[in-house]
């Protein structure tokens, strides 16, 4: 139902000063258009001004995921470049449908807990307040909404929960959906308390680094130790992953290793917990340079852009260094390729004249030799046109001879807990 979101500043005491957020996710087509236009309307309206956005789907991965992982990281952008708290709409409904979803999946406490009411940024006032609440509220104002086709399209789990699950749960035992935010409101608590709990056995049973004392871990109680398991693999790995919690608990008890993710490794031997790289395998791809959303091995999404020079703004305290992933496009040969690294690579970053074997580089930056085996570089031949965390090689930047400019951000895609 929202189409945009809030963000808040305090100006004083009790005052905010409002914007207005809108994520047009470049998937409904002119639906999504008709959907940006009323947003722009409201605003104009109300003298709210607006941050908007039209993203480029990925072509093999513009799902429900993808666009909520794009949603809310332009939003945390909003909140920082404004030094804002985000606003959602999520209502007392959507936590009953947040709690169910993730209790099918197998999720633990964390995951009963639903919706924090404060993440970060993101507030969430009307996690109190019912979805019918709010539609007899807009519609006693007689204030304009629209509603998001796919919301009604039960395909989607979360749709089939809404449309199907919930009403028949409250037709079998009325206020099913209050009792269930009032669970999650229980549960977000137990949570902070083995939260707590699990850091504070961590401290007690670190020996080293990514080492602990298997001992110490099995003498804790269960739900802790399991609490604290889940907390080291949601440290190195996407939160789903925490559903190996049982698996993990079952090979410190027994020995023995669990492959948790792409990145990590549990050992258990000689009384010890470790932590460690798997083998690493080279993986061999290649991208042409071309605008688009890429889904990289590795977890990683390449975003790449083509735009005319005067649209280059870059936010922030770091310019200079925000700069360095900006180039010339004409400087840029049209057959450079985007690859994993390879042996004899060189790359001469930005403000260097001379070029360096970029596994030097790497080095020197102290990124792990799992992160090396999948970041990807652009490159001709042999030579590192960019390497993701340096940007752009000396020589590529934009001068007052540009007319059109690239721009390549790589990101780690991060799995969150369904807050719709």
């Amino acid at each position: 139902m929202a189409l945009f979101h809030f963000l808040c500043t305090k100006r004083e005491e009790w005052n905010l000063c409002l914007r207005a957020v809108h994520v047009n996710h470049g998937i409904r087509g002119v639906e999504a258009e008709e959907d940006a236009c009323f947003v722009r309307s409201v605003c104009a309206r109300w003298n709210v001004e607006l941050d908007e956005i039209v993203l480029v789907p990925p072509r093999d991965h513009a799902d429900e995921a993808w666009a909520r992982a794009e949603r809310y990281a332009f939003l945390e952008q909003c909140a920082k470049k404004h030094h804002a708290r985000v606003a959602t709409a999520h209502t007392r409904s959507d936590q009953a449908e947040t709690v169910l979803l993730n209790l099918a999946r197998g999720s633990a406490v964390k995951g009963a807990a639903g919706i924090p009411p404060v993440r970060g940024f993101f507030v969430r006032p009307l996690l109190e307040v019912s979805r019918e609440e709010v539609l007899d509220y807009l519609e006693r104002k007689e204030l304009p909404y629209r509603t998001d086709s796919t919301n009604l399209d039960c395909n989607y789990t979360r749709n089939a929960i809404r449309w199907e699950v919930l009403p028949a749960l409250e037709r079998a035992r009325p206020g099913a959906v209050q009792a269930l935010a009032r669970f999650a409101a229980n549960m977000e608590q137990l949570s902070e308390y083995l939260s707590q709990q699990a850091g504070k056995l961590l401290c007690e049973a670190r020996l080293s680094g990514a080492e602990y004392d298997a001992e110490i871990m099995r003498a804790a109680p269960p739900v802790v130790c399991r609490a604290a398991l889940s907390e080291l693999i949601a440290q190195r790995e996407k939160q789903e992953k925490t559903a190996l919690t049982d698996q993990a608990y079952d090979v410190l008890r027994k020995g023995g290793a669990l492959q948790i993710g792409t990145n990590c490794v549990l050992r258990v031997s000689q009384g010890r917990l470790r932590l460690e790289p798997p083998k690493i395998r080279q993986e061999e791809w290649t991208l042409p340079l071309e605008p688009g959303t890429f889904s990289l091995p590795g977890n990683l999404l390449l975003k790449i852009e083509f735009f005319p020079v005067e649209n280059v703004v870059v936010l922030g305290k770091d310019e200079e260094k925000a700069f360095n992933f900006y180039a010339d496009c004409a400087r840029i040969l049209r057959t450079a390729q985007f690859r994993t690294r390879r042996p004899g690579d060189l790359f001469s970053p930005p403000g260097c004249r001379c070029s360096k074997p970029l596994k030097k580089l790497y080095s020197q930056a102290k990124i792990s030799p799992v992160m090396r085996a999948v970041l990807p570089v652009l490159a001709q031949g042999s030579r590192v046109l960019w390497a993701a965390d340096f940007g752009f090689a000396e020589g590529l930047a934009i001068t007052a001879d540009t007319k059109k400019a690239v721009k390549i951000t790589l990101r780690q895609m991060e799995a969150q807990r369904d807050e719709g």
